[in-house]
């Protein structure tokens, strides 16, 4: 009888052990690697994983980029990790199909959608930061690059010509002996350290060089980026340096791909011909229709930028008077950029503005006001709130020809 016992129990601890190892399918491990020490597990950035959590999260996946995925978009969207777990384990709830990959980290779209079928991320006042320069008063806490690493695909940006005068050289000891170019600059690039300009004084040349950079090392259609400038420059002088640079083989020219009467290309065809790279100049005698450096009241609708000092005004109204945001444009859907951010940044501010209900809020009311999702969501301080979050949602859902 004991003999039988011992037999009895060996067998149950062999077919326990088999379950064990079957239970470890190629999937399973992969998730698992991708996740220890990878991904943070809540608001915290804690990223030192319970191993019994890790394999909870992992159990039956098939999909591990999707998995973890949508474990990062929950605790992005202020879940914990146990409601995290609970709602991406795949025994329990099997992935949706995505139409876009989350927050742009490469996973394989389900088909070729359009570039004016898709949000994207946007930096409002992108070289205002931290991380690049000192500036007092940033609208960003991540310097450009980082930026882009974060998901952002949208960078706004001021440019105007500078050249350092011998005694503002001198003066500063050789610290600001800027040479002439085209600088990136709050109002001016004079008046206050810090607060019109910051030290070490912004070339665009450089700014641009880094950028295309990126650019080469991240092929795929989740990388396409578009820059705005806010343009103070003379003539031709910001052409010139975009020219110069190392991003201007990126560049995607809508005026000589005839967007403006066959509608956007593919975001998959774009990525192929490597022309991942959108510029807008808001001044017109500064586009270079040879170049792609287009005007952006020729192909875009922005409402006004200011949700006032208090983040009260909701109010959705066009920026330029000339073009109402329900403007429509025989042949192609002209890009939709909604700002959401306040007169003054500030982070606290920012990180409630940001919240997924108050981007909930102001989209019913921009898109009543426009008659379709916004192609660009421009916000301070993009990593804190639910921005990426947001704009990976409105991405998981298909659109019509009108963007809705």
């Amino acid at each position: 009888m004991k003999v039988f016992a011992y037999c009895f129990g060996l067998v149950l601890m062999l077919a326990a052990a088999s379950t064990s190892l079957r239970a470890q399918t190629a999937g399973e491990l992969t998730c698992a690697e991708m996740v220890q020490g990878k991904v943070a597990w809540n608001q915290a950035g804690n990223k030192s994983w319970s191993p019994t959590n890790v394999k909870d999260l992992c159990k039956g996946t098939t999909s591990p980029d999707v998995t973890v995925a949508c474990f990062r978009r929950q605790i992005a969207a202020n879940n914990n990790w146990e409601q995290a777990i609970a709602f991406c384990k795949t025994d329990e709830t099997p992935p949706k199909p995505r139409v876009f990959p989350e927050t742009y980290t490469g996973i394989p779209t389900t088909r070729s959608k359009h570039f004016d079928e898709y949000t994207w991320l946007t930096a409002h006042n992108a070289f205002m930061n931290y991380d690049d320069a000192r500036w007092t008063a940033p609208n960003q806490s991540y310097g450009i690059i980082k930026q882009l690493e974060s998901g952002v695909r949208g960078l706004m940006l001021d440019v105007y010509n500078f050249e350092s005068h011998w005694a503002t050289c001198g003066v500063s000891f050789g610290s600001d002996c800027a040479k002439k170019g085209i600088y990136l600059c709050h109002v001016n690039c004079s008046a206050l350290a810090g607060t019109t300009y910051a030290l070490p004084r912004q070339n665009l040349k450089d700014v641009l060089d880094s950028i295309g950079y990126w650019l080469g090392q991240h092929k795929g259609s989740e990388n396409l980026v578009t820059i705005f400038f806010e343009d103070y420059t003379t003539e031709g002088t910001l052409a010139d340096v975009i020219r110069s640079s190392t991003a201007s083989k990126y560049i995607f020219n809508p005026d000589s791909e005839g967007v403006r009467f066959h509608g956007w290309p593919t975001t998959s065809s774009m990525s192929a011909n490597g022309t991942t790279l959108l510029l807008y100049t808001s001044k017109s005698q500064n586009q270079d229709k040879r170049l792609g450096l287009v005007y952006d009241a020729d192909y875009n609708v922005e409402n006004y930028w200011s949700i006032g000092d208090t983040g009260s005004n909701y109010e959705c109204k066009s920026r330029w008077d000339s073009i109402p945001l329900n403007t429509k444009t025989p042949g192609f859907n002209r890009l939709f950029v909604m700002n959401h951010f306040r007169n003054t940044p500030v982070v606290l501010a920012a990180a409630f503005d940001n919240q997924a209900n108050k981007l909930t809020e102001r989209l019913g009311i921009c898109k009543t006001a426009v008659g379709r999702l916004p192609n660009y969501l421009a916000l301070d301080f993009i990593e804190v709130g639910s921005g990426k979050a947001f704009v990976d949602e409105l991405n998981s859902h298909p659109r019509n020809e009108q963007g809705q």
